[in-house]
């Protein structure tokens, strides 16, 4: 997996070409992760409102689940040979993100859940994408099957 050179700054877009998978139903969901994952960072910079901090963590993690369950049917679906393996990086993450949200419940506007969001959640997806994802857009487009994705 690829170590991410990442530092976050206010406005800046985390999203880069290198994130495009080309299977749309994926890079959506990795859009839609993106902009909430700075919209969080946002937040929690701006120390802006502890409700909405709240709300966007558990978002995030809701929708991590979501998108891993995705990508997931259609490694069984497809058969994917690297399935165990990338399970494995997604409940890794599902802890995680359990960690990181609870302590944002707690210390919503604080430096350490900026730095938490930005080490733990920001490397990971921009790593993850990059590289294991990356694969296995590889296998689905070789496969031949993006146009029945969806």
């Amino acid at each position: 997996m690829k170590n991410t050179d990442f530092t976050w700054s206010p406005g800046a877009s985390l999203w880069t070409p290198s994130l495009q998978l080309h299977i749309p139903v994926i890079d959506e969901q990795h859009r839609q992760l993106i902009n909430k994952l700075e919209e969080l960072l946002l937040a929690i910079h701006r120390k802006g409102d502890n409700a909405h901090i709240r709300g966007l963590a558990l978002f995030l993690q809701r929708y991590s689940l979501e998108h891993f369950r995705t990508e997931e049917d259609y490694m069984f679906k497809y058969e994917y040979p690297g399935t165990d393996q990338h399970i494995i990086t997604h409940n890794a993450f599902r802890e995680n993100i359990i960690r990181v949200k609870e302590f944002i419940q707690r210390h919503p506007t604080s430096l350490e859940a900026l730095q938490l969001v930005e080490s733990i959640m920001v490397r990971w997806y921009l790593d993850h994408i990059q590289g294991i994802d990356q694969q296995f857009a590889s296998f689905l487009r070789d496969k031949g099957v993006v146009g029945e994705l969806g």
